[in-house]
């Protein structure tokens, strides 16, 4: 799941607690998930993220960095 930056909805806010609070994760945002394949050696090349229902999941395109 990609989170907004600001703005997030009712249902990324739960989301981001319970990965919290059961799993010591976070969901991520665009910014952090480059940030996070980057240092894995990947390139973005894409994200998609429904207009329509903001509350779905996204998708990211990456490729292995040259």
């Amino acid at each position: 799941m990609i989170v907004p930056e600001s703005g997030a909805s009712t249902y990324h806010a739960l989301l981001d607690l319970t990965m919290m609070a059961f799993n010591c994760g976070v969901e991520r945002t665009e910014k952090t998930w480059r940030e996070l394949l980057a240092k894995a050696g990947f390139e973005v090349t894409g994200i998609w993220v429904p207009e329509d229902e903001p509350d779905a999941d996204g998708i990211i395109e990456a490729i292995v960095r040259e």
